[in-house]
């Protein structure tokens, strides 16, 4: 004989699987959201608050100091922005104004972002990452059915959508502009001794 005693092993609860049994079928539920919030939330703060500057209330991340080299920190900060829309859209389920107001944030500081200097400012204020896992974290879950989408969030995309078609106007203005200043400029005049 043992010197162990003898556990009994207790009866399964109806519907559980046996102590070894392999079950075959549907899937068990799907895992919390929790995890991926947190990480894109730690990506949004390594990318937009890692490190607060000496004497003031601003913080900068990796997407800030990544713009200061020219092509590569751009393409890199954008890629983990779309990668932060693409995940977030794609595991949660939120309201569509509030899809198309992030990938509005990820326009805006992308398209933003690549201009030399003055991206490098706007990224300070702007931290689309940050502003986009807020927004999943605010949302995440609600669909079309839930609550409606707050006037807010439509004022935001249509101000966004206005100010872009705005900026694209005065960029066909100046370029026209520049055209017609080249082309009077290389117009051949003629002369007065004639």
């Amino acid at each position: 004989m043992s010197d162990y005693p003898i556990v009994p092993i207790p009866e399964p609860k109806k519907g559980e699987p046996l102590q070894g049994e392999v079950l075959f079928g549907p899937s068990p539920a799907s895992p919390s959201p929790e995890p991926m919030l947190a990480l894109l939330d730690l990506v949004s703060f390594v990318m937009d608050r890692l490190i607060e500057v000496p004497g003031t209330k601003v913080r900068v991340g990796l997407n800030t100091l990544l713009l200061l080299l020219p092509i590569v920190g751009d393409a890199f900060s954008s890629a983990v922005s779309a990668a932060i829309l693409t995940i977030g859209l794609s595991v949660f389920r939120v309201p569509k104004i509030i899809a198309v107001r992030m990938m509005t944030n990820a326009l805006i500081d992308a398209s933003i972002g690549w201009i030399p200097v003055l991206g490098d400012v706007f990224n300070l204020w702007f931290k689309a990452d940050t502003r986009n896992v807020r927004l999943l974290m605010e949302y995440a879950g609600q669909t079309d059915q839930g609550p409606p989408s707050t006037w807010k969030h439509w004022l935001f995309v249509v101000g966004a959508a206005l100010l872009f078609l705005l900026v694209l106007t005065l960029i066909g203005v100046g370029v026209w502009s520049l055209i017609a200043l080249a082309v009077r400029a290389l117009q051949v005049r003629p002369s007065a001794a004639g």
